[in-house]
């Protein structure tokens, strides 16, 4: 959803800027599309976290003192801070997410099918 509302931000304003310098948007979203295609032929889905590791390991790194230290190689997925962790398994929501995104924009031009956006306004009738 985030590169959907990258795409829009863009169509709508024309750029962004941050501290007087042009942020890309449109290569940023390539290289999400790029990332996204590259799970989907891994994981024939997406997964919840591309960080690896078991239920183990991430208990262990849930014990150590200083675990938001990012150099753990396999802290056991993604720590979403309430008491459980997204694995590297094929996940519904991020694997539907990838879809709409591809169906809102499947190339770069191409034009925004605002339609596969479930957070847009809705045309009227």
């Amino acid at each position: 959803s985030a590169a959907m509302a990258m795409l829009h931000f863009d169509s709508v304003y024309g750029g962004l800027t941050d501290q007087g310098k042009t942020v890309d948007l449109k290569q940023r979203v390539e290289a999400v599309r790029d990332s996204l295609r590259l799970l989907l032929g891994m994981y024939k889905g997406v997964p919840a976290s591309v960080l690896g590791g078991n239920r183990d390991a991430w208990v262990q790194w849930t014990f150590k003192s200083d675990k938001w230290r990012r150099d753990v190689p396999f802290p056991g997925g993604t720590d979403t801070g309430a008491s459980w962790t997204y694995l590297r398994y094929n996940h519904v929501a991020s694997t539907a997410w990838t879809g709409l995104f591809f169906l809102y924009q499947a190339e770069a031009g191409a034009v925004l099918n605002e339609n596969a956006n479930p957070l847009s306004v809705p045309r009227k009738a």
